[in-house]
């Protein structure tokens, strides 16, 4: 499980960062997320979770809080979010390929780009 310490920062990494607010979850209601692929609509990405989960998202109704790159979370979110620990090159790239993938069956702009590195 992801470690949980109030002075958790962001990842140092160039994808977008977010949490969001899960009410119903008992122990952390703020979950993080790493935002992969953008779908045709402007609310709706690929993203991915802390235990590795590749899903869809549809942001248009959700409670979410921008994390900056390799920064203190927000005051108000601070020792009440699941979120990543380390996370090395190779498993960012692996969870973008399952990503791509993903995008090209929910019909998002990278399925172009996944038929194209399937193809060689």
């Amino acid at each position: 499980m992801p470690p949980r310490a109030a002075d958790a920062v962001g990842l140092d990494i160039a994808e977008p960062q977010i949490a969001l607010y899960y009410e119903q979850d008992p122990n952390f209601q703020w979950h993080s997320r790493i935002l992969l692929e953008r779908l045709n609509e402007a609310d709706r990405w690929v993203a991915v979770t802390p235990d590795g989960d590749v899903q869809v998202l549809d942001l248009s109704a959700a409670r979410a809080v921008p994390l900056a790159t390799a920064a203190p979370a927000p005051e108000r979110i601070r020792g009440n979010r699941y979120h990543f620990g380390p996370v090395d090159e190779d498993t960012l790239l692996s969870w973008h390929r399952e990503a791509r993938a993903l995008a090209a069956v929910a019909g998002g702009a990278a399925a172009a780009a996944v038929v194209a590195v399937e193809v060689r």
